[in-house]
């Protein structure tokens, strides 16, 4: 046995935690599986490369979206800002008017 497995395992102070695994695992030795391994780390290369560029157009469309969202929501905000600022512009021009009437009526009422 490895004497760092042994190691390890009798440090393991948690007996839920599984301990190394003491199987040593023969390495293939014929040269056909050397281009067995190279024929799977070719397609495991190209499965990264496909899922990336996956991951690269979703991810793409995800902020096209968002900067789309953001832009509906920019306008909604500039839109509801310029009707606040009307609203203002109009409650002056109501308070303003309702002042001058009410001078205009002590007015009318000391020429008397």
């Amino acid at each position: 046995d490895d004497p760092l497995v042994k190691r390890v395992n009798r440090q393991n102070p948690n007996p839920r935690m599984v301990p190394l695994s003491t199987f040593k695992r023969k390495r293939p030795t014929s040269a056909s599986n050397g281009s067995t391994r190279r024929s799977r780390r070719k397609t495991t290369v190209q499965e990264y490369v496909i899922s990336d560029r996956l991951f690269t157009s979703t991810a793409l469309k995800e902020i096209d979206n968002l900067m789309e969202a953001q832009s509906k929501y920019f306008e909604a905000s500039q839109h509801f800002e310029d009707t606040v600022h009307r609203l203002m512009t109009l409650r002056i021009l109501i308070v303003n008017h309702g002042a001058m009437e009410e001078e205009a009526i002590e007015e009318r009422e000391h020429s008397c």
